[in-house]
């Protein structure tokens, strides 16, 4: 309850009315309601039509502002105070809402008793609307403090932003590997140098319109994996430029906030298409190597047995004399020319086998 003592005694301890005769003071009280309200209380919600001032005599008030969907204390007011001054001016909405955070006793001035009070005594009216601007203009400086601190605060945010912004791309610009950034419907926002390269540019905005595998199931694993915030490795052949093939491995990985709430994807290329072909010539190369290996061995073979065979042809003359028909010399002649071409074919698989 707010104690009976004398009304200038009581208002002596506002700001505002300060060194003001004790009868003016008595005359101001009068034209006030004095009321003791319960903390938690409510003085008066954000937007309601400002129709009271109040001057704090006990306890503390906070001043609360709605602030992206939460509440924020912009201030506390206590002894000596005022709240919500703004309504002797205009009736215009209120800012902030005004809520007891203990019990406070307050003086209560409605925007109505103080137009009774301007006529009758202009001089104390005059107090206090040069009270009422000194605390705008107060406030106005702090709002004017407030935004040259947040602009600041804009400015080194989108200094880091763009350094950010310059380095991500230098990265992906110098990146060796292919690396394409899509949403979390695949839909390319992003593509670097080595991507473009590789895989043309993306006309086309989807990345399986785009990137097409041979395996038609690939994107349906994928997506799989990566709804369930996992991540994704395979080794896809694709459909390059100009019905190229391509050999990649692919890792993709899900980013659940790239900084603007928004989710995304970064899928990271391995061309292995130069790789596999290297690896595939060397196969044919050593199965070649084999096959010569085993015509070698074969060739060895074939010569012992055509050692024997010429040998005993060249022997045939002596051990038929002279009185050898034409016929069976022609043959004979035959046989050692078939003999000697295949000695050299099996010297030429021998010296494949063992090159100088």
């Amino acid at each position: 309850m707010i104690l009976s003592d004398s009304g200038h005694v009581v208002l002596k301890t506002v700001d505002v009315f300060g060194g003001l005769p004790d009868d003016i003071l008595d005359v101001i009280r009068s034209y006030m309601d004095e009321r003791t309200i319960p903390a938690g209380t409510i003085l008066f919600a954000e937007g309601q039509k400002a129709e009271e001032v109040f001057f704090v005599r006990r306890g503390t008030v906070q001043i609360i502002k709605s602030q992206d969907g939460r509440a924020e204390v912009l201030a506390r007011r206590g002894h000596g105070e005022v709240i919500g001054e703004m309504a002797l001016m205009d009736a215009s909405p209120r800012f902030a809402s005004a809520v007891c955070e203990t019990e406070c006793d307050l003086f209560a001035l409605s925007r109505t008793r103080f137009f009774d009070l301007l006529p009758k005594h202009p001089s104390i009216a005059e107090r206090i609307m040069r009270a009422m601007s000194q605390r705008v203009r107060e406030a106005d400086v702090k709002r004017l403090e407030g935004l040259e601190t947040k602009t600041r605060e804009l400015e080194a945010a989108r200094a880091r932003l763009e350094a950010s912004l310059t380095y991500r791309d230098r990265v992906l610009a110098y990146a060796p590997y292919p690396i394409i950034v899509t949403d979390t419907a695949n839909r390319v926002q992003l593509a670097n140098n080595a991507a473009q390269r590789t895989f043309g540019r993306p006309d086309r905005r989807g990345l399986w319109d785009w990137i097409v595998p041979k395996d038609s199931g690939a994107p349906y694993a994928a997506e799989q994996r990566l709804s369930l915030a996992a991540c994704w490795t395979a080794e896809l052949e694709l459909a390059g430029p100009d019905d190229s093939e391509l050999y990649c491995k692919l890792v993709a990985v899900p980013i659940a906030d790239t900084g603007d709430g928004r989710a995304a994807r970064l899928w990271i290329f391995d061309d292995q298409t130069e790789m596999r072909a290297l690896q595939s010539r060397a196969l044919d190369r050593e199965r070649l190597a084999l096959k010569g290996e085993m015509a070698g061995e074969i060739a060895h073979e074939l010569n012992n047995y055509l050692a024997v065979l010429m040998g005993n042809v060249e022997l045939l003359p002596m051990f038929l004399g002279d009185g050898l028909p034409p016929p069976a010399q022609k043959a004979l002649g035959s046989i050692q020319q078939a003999l000697s071409q295949i000695a050299i074919f099996t010297d030429s698989l021998l010296r494949s086998r063992h090159p100088a």
